[in-house]
């Protein structure tokens, strides 16, 4: 019989914090998680900043926003060098 892999996506969702990173990879591994995804992105290459503040007053929900899509992305970016230790880490836990 084929072996089932389950893939747990982090994605972006250990909020710019390494420990809160690895916390997640934990977790996964207790709960049976066979392994896990993350995102790894430069906010620069995917929006622009310029363009949301030069929209200036639409009548949109993007008024309501106290902050850009760009510095959202920013926020949840996961550096390159997090992802050696990422897989250090993983490595632990085989």
């Amino acid at each position: 019989m084929d072996q089932v892999v389950f893939i747990a996506d982090i994605a972006s969702n250990h909020n710019s914090n390494i420990s809160t990173l690895f916390e997640l990879m934990d977790a996964c591994s207790k709960s049976g998680v066979t392994c896990v995804k993350l995102q790894s992105f430069k906010a620069s290459k995917l929006v622009s900043n310029s363009g949301f503040y030069s929209l200036g007053e639409t009548g949109t929900h993007h008024d309501k926003w106290k902050e850009s899509v760009f510095e959202s992305y920013k926020k949840a970016e996961t550096p390159l060098e997090w992802l050696e230790k990422s897989f250090s880490e993983c490595e632990k836990k085989d």
